[in-house]
């Protein structure tokens, strides 16, 4: 397993931008880290948000079952 970068310093540093800008945007590691984690999974919701649509207009328990999904992905 790859070893990450344990301090702000050194994430600015592995990023290839000054601490400063880290330490200006985050408050801290926990708010970085959720920060990579929610662009992460960006595109795993547009993804499901789709597929969800798709299955709203196709399936056959009709456009409850979609609606109810789509609102909890929200």
């Amino acid at each position: 397993m790859p070893q990450w970068p344990s301090s702000r310093r050194a994430i600015a540093r592995a990023a290839g931008v000054t601490f400063g800008a880290i330490y200006s945007m985050f408050d801290g590691k926990d708010d970085l880290c959720g920060a990579l984690l929610a662009e992460s999974l960006e595109p795993l919701n547009a993804h499901g948000v789709t597929q969800v649509t798709k299955a709203k207009s196709t399936d056959g328990a009709g456009p409850n079952l979609g609606s109810r999904v789509l609102h909890l992905l929200r």
